[in-house]
C-alpha cells in the first residue's frame, strides 16, 4: 500500500511538473531539482536560478498580469479617443474589449491560481506522508499546510470575483 501511495505522488509530481516550469523547489526557495540540467541562462545578467525561482513565479506572473491589464484598460482608452486611427489595428472592437481582454486576462489568472493550489495541495500530501515516515518536523509540516491553506483562500477569492464577459 506505502509503495503504492509513494507512487502515486511520484506521478503526479511528474504530471505537474511542467506546469511549474519544470523544477522542483525546497522550502527555502532554491531549486532542488531540474529535468534539463543543460538550461542556459536567458540573459546574461539573471542567473538560471533567478529565472526560475523568481521570473516564473506565482507573484511575478501575477504582477504581470496586472500590467497587462492596465496596457488594456489604456489601449481601450486610446482607442476611445481615436475610433478612425484605430479601425486600422486589430483588437480595437468593442468585442475584443469589452469581452475578449477581460476573459483573457482572467483565464490566465484563474490559471495560475488553480496551478498554484493544485501544487500547494500535491506538496501538502507529500508533506504528510514524509511526517509519517520521520522525514520532516511538524513544524516543516505545519508550513506546507499554512501554504496550502493560503493558496485555496487565495483561489477561492478569485473563483467569488471570477465572472465571464459575455
Amino acid at each position: 500500500m506505502r509503495a503504492t501511495y509513494k507512487k502515486s505522488i511520484a506521478i503526479a509530481a511528474l504530471l505537474l511538473l511542467p506546469l511549474i516550469g519544470g523544477t522542483i523547489f525546497r522550502s527555502e526557495g532554491t531549486i532542488a531539482q531540474t529535468p534539463n540540467d543543460r538550461l542556459s541562462p536567458v540573459h546574461p545578467d539573471e542567473a538560471i536560478a533567478d529565472t526560475l525561482n523568481n521570473r516564473f513565479s506565482l507573484d511575478n506572473a501575477l504582477e504581470s498580469l496586472s500590467r497587462v491589464k492596465g496596457a488594456l484598460s489604456s489601449f481601450v482608452q486610446l482607442t476611445k479617443s481615436g475610433k478612425p486611427a484605430s479601425e486600422e489595428f486589430e483588437y480595437t472592437g468593442w468585442e475584443y474589449q469589452n469581452l475578449g481582454f477581460p476573459n483573457w486576462t482572467g483565464a490566465i489568472e484563474g490559471t495560475l491560481r488553480k496551478q498554484e493550489y493544485q501544487l500547494k495541495e500535491l506538496e501538502l500530501e507529500l508533506a504528510r506522508k514524509q511526517y509519517e515516515d520521520g522525514e520532516i518536523s511538524q513544524e516543516s509540516l505545519q508550513e506546507k499546510q499554512n501554504a496550502y491553506n493560503l493558496a485555496k483562500k487565495e483561489f477561492q477569492t478569485f473563483w467569488n470575483s471570477f465572472t465571464i464577459a459575455d
